[in-house]
This record gives C-alpha cells, sequence and structure tokens, in this order.
C-alpha cells in the first residue's frame, strides 16, 4: 500500500511539472509574440513611407551595401566604433509591387541578441526571403549592429520594384 502512495505522489509532481512547463513555454512565447509589431498599408505608390524614413537618415551611407546587378554586397566594418551603443529597435520596411502592400515588422533588438553572437547570415543564392543576391556571402551580428549605432543598416530596391530598408534605434 505504502508504494502505491508513492507511485501517485511521484505520477501528480510529473503532471505538475508537466503542467507548469506548457504554461512557462506558452507564457515566454505569448512575450516574445508581443513585441513584435507588424503593420501592413495597401498602396500603389510606396514612395511615401519609404521617403519618410529615409529622410531620417539623409546622407549616411547604410552600413550594408548591396549591388542587385552584380551580385554584391559589401559591410562597411570600417564605420564601425570602438564602443558599443545600446540599441532599442530594429524596423524593416518590405514593399511588395506584386502584392502592393507595404509592410512594417519592429522587433525590440533584445530579441537579436539572444542569436549568441551567430547573427543573420545571407548565403549565395535567394536569401529565402524572395530576394536574391547573386553570389553575395554576409553575416552581421547583434554585436557589429552595436558597434555601428543607429542608423540605417540597409537600402536595397531589386530590378523587379521589390525594396527593403533596415533600420536601427
Amino acid at each position: 500500500m505504502a508504494k502505491r502512495r508513492w507511485g501517485l505522489i511521484v505520477l501528480g509532481v510529473v503532471i505538475f511539472v508537466v503542467v507548469v512547463g506548457v504554461a512557462l513555454i506558452a507564457t515566454i512565447g505569448f512575450i516574445a509574440y508581443r513585441q513584435f509589431d507588424v503593420q501592413t498599408v495597401e498602396t500603389a505608390n510606396p514612395d511615401q513611407e519609404f521617403d519618410k524614413v529615409l529622410a531620417r537618415f539623409e546622407g549616411q551611407q547604410p552600413l550594408i551595401e548591396v549591388d542587385p546587378e552584380g551580385g554584391t554586397a559589401e559591410i562597411h566594418r570600417e564605420r564601425q566604433r570602438q564602443s558599443s551603443t545600446n540599441l532599442s529597435n530594429i524596423h524593416v520596411l518590405v514593399w511588395d509591387p506584386s502584392e502592393e502592400k507595404v509592410r512594417r515588422f519592429s522587433m525590440p533588438f533584445w530579441l537579436m541578441r539572444l542569436t549568441g553572437g551567430k547573427g543573420v547570415s545571407v548565403n549565395e543564392g535567394d536569401a529565402g526571403d524572395g530576394f536574391t543576391f547573386g553570389k553575395v556571402k554576409m553575416k552581421i551580428t547583434a554585436a557589429d549592429l552595436e558597434k555601428f549605432g543607429p542608423g540605417l543598416i540597409l537600402n536595397f530596391e531589386d530590378r523587379g520594384g521589390e525594396r527593403v530598408i533596415v533600420w536601427t534605434e
């Protein structure tokens, strides 16, 4: 009879741990989901949105320059500072002419830091987001972006009219 009680106690503890674990994972997932801000605007002319963002960075060269014609890219690491700057957000503005929609995506920069120094890679061929960067191989980490500081990271337009602007603040 004592063995049976211990079995029920162990089973109860296991069920409790599973329920708490699922609740914890759901809570973390919900908090991470709430950190993202995604907005979609249907428009035939995205220039207003892009010009408004680019006006903030007038005269600033993007950290990453991609040449869609030559399939080359350059990360201007020489513009990085010795000390890091705490960044709060990373923003992406995307225009897809086939859907005539501008998408604005924002996330807190601390989520980028969770990559553990692995960074974001763009490899040969299709980058997985519909843009083809030719034979571009790049890797940029959260630490690279913090040394660059707040500013324009990428301003890209391909031959099909798709546009992407990435910036940090």
